[in-house]
């Protein structure tokens, strides 16, 4: 389901009500300051989801509680400063979370908790001025992490020590 520059501003909680098959959803460059908790509550094999360019200020913390395949998110360009502890907490597959250019000023602690397999972590161009310490307690296959740009003024030096496979 791709939307490219049509300045969608909501979207209906029922959308994909009667699409379990669906698997890829990109909302990009519209003006959408909101998504409903439930609009992924009938998608099971979703697994890539992409925000770009859009006004969201928060993302609700079940939005994924449904979607056990989610190997890819991407939230970039939009107007959140905080994001849910649990929005991963059913997303056992995610591989690659990327949340790049939005106001972000801090991280919670237990956000990768849930999703061991998880590979790729961008955290730049935010405003985050701190990283929890045990961010990547439990992402043992955790390879690639890019937190530059953001407002950062000291990082544990625990905060790899479940990471052996970290690369850059």
């Amino acid at each position: 389901f791709p939307s490219h520059d049509i300045n969608l501003t909501s979207i209906p909680e029922n959308l994909f009500a009667n699409t379990p098959q669906l698997k890829n959803v990109s909302l990009h460059h519209n003006i959408l300051i909101s998504i409903p908790e439930n609009l992924f509550a009938n998608t099971p094999l979703l697994g890539n989801l992409s925000l770009h360019d859009n006004q969201l200020t928060s993302i609700p913390e079940n939005l994924f509680a449904n979607t056990p395949q989610l190997w890819y998110f991407y939230l970039n360009n939009n107007l959140l400063t905080s994001i849910p502890e649990n929005l991963f907490a059913n997303t056992p597959q995610l591989q690659c979370v990327t949340l790049h250019d939005n106001q972000l000023t801090s991280i919670p602690e237990n956000l990768f908790a849930n999703i061991p397999r998880i590979k790729d972590v961008y955290l730049h161009n935010n405003q985050l001025n701190s990283i929890p310490e045990n961010l990547f307690a439990n992402t043992p296959q955790l390879k690639n992490v890019f937190l530059y740009n953001n407002q950062l003024t000291s990082i544990s030096e625990n905060l790899f020590a479940n990471t052996q496979q970290l690369l850059s």
